[in-house]
């Protein structure tokens, strides 16, 4: 099995469950992980493609650890399943939003790496009630990403404009990009202002948070 990737790492550094899923598990190799080092006690790998959850399921069958596959899309496949903790990462905002949405089961806590749209998977959570517990920007082969974590509470949460942009872990994890995270976006935000002359009240406030930021760090 070829490594894991750095994001993947991370990603499964968070995970607190026993027994969790692994949705758009592709290959499989996050689950082996979780297995082989004894992390959790089963893994649900699902993916809504076929081919790739057999690619999954070969890496896993001749292990001896405890697995389920699934093909189905996002978590639809999982009614009457019992699992303490979801994760998924390495899909759009919108499409993790979709799959919370209209999952059958009410997922207790998760681990999710938006590709894009992350702060409206965050005001997601909190519409939802769960606590993010941990919320990192992290950079693997010249990306950024953001890992969080969350845990469904009886009430809602509450996070400043600043820490939905740039996450409540930062400062606290040596692996944290953050600084250089804020650096590349101001650049780039410069970068449109100044070329293209475009700007809207939303993106001079995304603007003003990341300089405020900079200036205290």
């Amino acid at each position: 099995m070829s490594k894991m990737s750095y994001r993947l790492q991370v990603v499964a550094s968070l995970v607190t469950g026993r027994v969790v899923c692994d949705v758009g598990c592709d290959h499989g190799k996050l689950a082996y992980h979780l297995l082989s080092r004894k992390i959790v006690d089963k893994v649900i790998v699902s993916d809504i493609s076929a081919p790739s959850l057999d690619k999954a399921k070969d890496l896993l069958s001749n292990s001896g650890f405890d697995y389920e596959a699934i093909c189905c899309d996002g978590l639809k496949g999982y009614e009457g399943k019992s699992i303490d903790q979801c994760i998924i990462a390495g899909m759009g905002g919108d499409e993790i939003i979709k799959i919370l949405s209209t999952s059958p089961i009410k997922v207790p806590s998760m681990v999710i790496s938006p590709q894009h749209n992350i702060i409206a998977v965050k005001r997601f959570l909190l519409e939802n009630k769960y606590n993010i517990d941990y919320d990192i920007i992290i950079k693997d082969k010249g990306k950024f990403y953001n890992i969080i974590r969350a845990n469904l509470l009886d009430h809602r949460q509450e996070l400043s404009d600043e820490q939905l942009i740039i996450g409540k872990a930062n400062a606290l994890d040596e692996r944290s990009a953050v600084d250089e995270f804020v650096t590349t976006e101001i650049a780039k935000l410069e970068n449109i202002l100044n070329t293209h002359n475009v700007r809207n009240e939303e993106m001079d406030k995304y603007y003003r948070l990341l300089l405020e930021y900079k200036k205290r760090n």
